[in-house]
């Protein structure tokens, strides 16, 4: 494959991943059957690409079909299914369940981006070093997208932090939603200490992994650790309109983190 068609590939990966997760952004509590109907869309189109099925006459699902007949449909398949477990907005079981997630969906869309700029070579499972880095990073952004969105949940009444969490810190939903919880900072201190943690795991398979599967991780490199800068500087203070902001010159880290061949 020439890069400009590897990159084809890899837009029509990431516009799907973010269908499915635009689809169970939307689906609330008590909200109805429509979304969740919507999700299973996207299973039965999965099927139906990498099946003998007819492919619905949806742009994203005409894409795929077109241009991805070589992504890993399980892969695929776990971005949806990762998501379905966690309709309802209920909160997660424990921090293990948020990792979890991490690698469902963070984690396989790495998996997918490697694969390509691999030239599938070889699954991206088969190689133990790609496979830890890809996991270790969907958990460490599983952490600071949980961490950067309890403010705007918390507006919508809804708190998915891990009960065991909760525990730890003597924390209610009901203290968090009304702004009540002293221990709070502390909570997102546990939550940017797992994310470093998991980072720096992920970034210990470096030397084992191509500069192409290392592409593959740098955006979210540079995410985890805008988001973990930006925790510090604001004393862990989960409101700070910081968080919520876009990673300033993201052009430039990302080139200079490829041209320093590092994540």
């Amino acid at each position: 494959l020439s890069v400009k068609n590897k990159w084809i590939i890899i837009f029509k990966i990431l516009a799907f991943n973010v269908e499915v997760a635009l689809v169970r952004d939307q689906i609330f509590r008590n909200s109805g059957t429509t979304r969740i109907a919507r999700l299973q869309f996207w299973k039965d189109a999965i099927d139906s690409i990498y099946g003998d099925g007819i492919i619905p006459r949806q742009p994203v699902a005409a894409a795929l079909n077109c241009f991805a007949k070589s992504a890993n449909v399980n892969l695929l398949r776990l971005l949806i299914t990762a998501r379905q477990r966690t309709l309802g907005d209920r909160p997660f079981d424990s921090i293990e369940a948020v990792s979890k997630y991490g690698v469902y969906t963070y984690g396989s869309v790495i998996k997918l981006i490697m694969e390509i700029l691999s030239d599938y070579l070889a699954g991206v499972n088969e190689i133990e070093a790609a496979a830890k880095a890809a996991n270790s990073m969907g958990e460490a952004m599983a952490m600071i997208n949980l961490l950067r969105t309890i403010a705007p949940l918390i507006s919508r009444g809804i708190v998915l932090l891990p009960a065991d969490l909760l525990k730890t810190y003597n924390l209610t939903a009901e203290q968090i939603c009304f702004q009540q919880a002293s221990a709070l900072p502390s909570l997102a201190k546990d939550l940017c200490f797992s994310a470093e943690t998991f980072i720096k795991k992920s970034r210990l398979c470096i030397k084992e992994l191509t500069p192409a599967l290392r592409l593959a991780l740098m955006a979210n490199g540079v995410t985890v650790d805008y988001v973990l800068r930006i925790s510090q500087r604001c004393n862990y203070n989960i409101f700070d309109r910081r968080l919520q902001m876009s990673c300033s010159f993201l052009p430039w880290r990302l080139w200079w983190r490829r041209f320093s061949q590092i994540y």
